[in-house]
């Protein structure tokens, strides 16, 4: 948990906490991290009272897990792989709980939204007026915080410099752009 912590607010002391851990710890981290970003996803979207099939949610929750879990590990190994192209130095342990650990804001995010979403059960009239507004704001301001964490691992584990990191998660920083076009459009 201090982990954690230090990576959100204090992301170079994170990253030593992560470089002096064991990579068996660091590789059950992730995948811990990656199941527990499925779960935060799939019942954030979630309306808790309205909710009746409960088996066909737990499969299709069994199924959202085992996915974040394939997508963490292929786009892991893929950041990998380009830091190997840019001379980077990372293992592929390193650099998937790198990417893990970067996601630790939109699992906030995710449990943030389920609060947003669910908050008119627990409050009578109390509707957030502009939710998406904050919702959108929200996603960006993680967005940014999850890819300096991921700008600052790269460099902290490949031993290079900034342009390298920049370039090594390129395919993230265009996916997130994507994502807000797309978010923010609607």
């Amino acid at each position: 948990m201090k982990t954690i912590f230090h990576i959100l607010f204090n992301t170079p002391k994170g990253l030593k906490f992560l470089d002096e851990q064991y990579e068996d710890d660091l590789y059950r981290g992730s995948l811990v991290i990656f199941v527990l970003t499925g779960l935060v996803s799939f019942i954030s979207n979630f309306d808790f009272l309205e909710e009746s099939k409960f088996l066909i949610a737990l499969l299709f929750l069994v199924l959202t897990i085992c996915a974040y879990i394939i997508l963490g590990m292929v786009y892991a190994f893929i950041l990998h792989r380009i830091g190997r192209l840019l001379k980077g130095e990372a293992s592929f342990t390193e650099v998937c709980s790198l990417y893990a650990y970067s996601l630790i804001p939109q699992i906030l995010l995710f449990i943030v939204f389920l609060i947003i979403d669910n908050l008119h059960h627990f409050y009578l009239d109390t509707e957030l007026v502009n939710s998406q507004i904050v919702k959108k704001s929200l996603l960006i301001v993680t967005s940014i915080i999850s890819v300096k964490i991921l700008v600052q691992g790269m460099i902290k584990f490949n031993r290079y410099n900034m342009l390298r990191a920049i370039i090594n998660i390129l395919p993230s920083i265009i996916f997130t752009i994507l994502m807000w076009y797309f978010v923010l459009r609607w």
